[in-house]
């Protein structure tokens, strides 16, 4: 359920979006000499804070320093877990192994 306060940010953004679009497709625009409007625009759009970092907690092995956002990176992390498992590779392959997380840490270990 969207709250009131989204709802409020994502109309503002609407508005934005619309008034941007107007203003670049407005006939002629590229000819003018002012520019107050393209810049007006600009400044309307609101900010949101992007999602603060977090490392990721492994279960039983605690938090690794490791950017896992790409297929090297989760390839990297399932390294160093098999390596503080203390397990050989042959013995890592064999094991059935639970991963939790969102689509693209899914899509990474695919991938990998």
């Amino acid at each position: 359920m969207i709250t009131r306060l989204e709802g409020s940010h994502i109309g503002d953004a609407m508005t934005v979006i619309v008034t941007q679009l107007v203003v670049a497709l407005c006939p002629d625009s590229n000819k003018w000499v002012d520019y107050s409007m393209t810049k007006r625009s600009a400044a309307m759009t609101p900010w949101d804070q992007p999602l603060r970092l977090r490392k990721t907690n492994t279960f039983p092995f605690g938090v690794f320093n490791i950017n896992e956002g790409s297929k090297r990176g989760c390839v990297d992390v399932v390294q160093v877990i098999q390596e503080k498992s203390t397990l050989t590779e042959e013995e890592w392959v064999e094991c059935v192994h639970i991963v939790m997380g969102d689509r693209l840490t899914a899509n990474n270990l695919c991938a990998a």
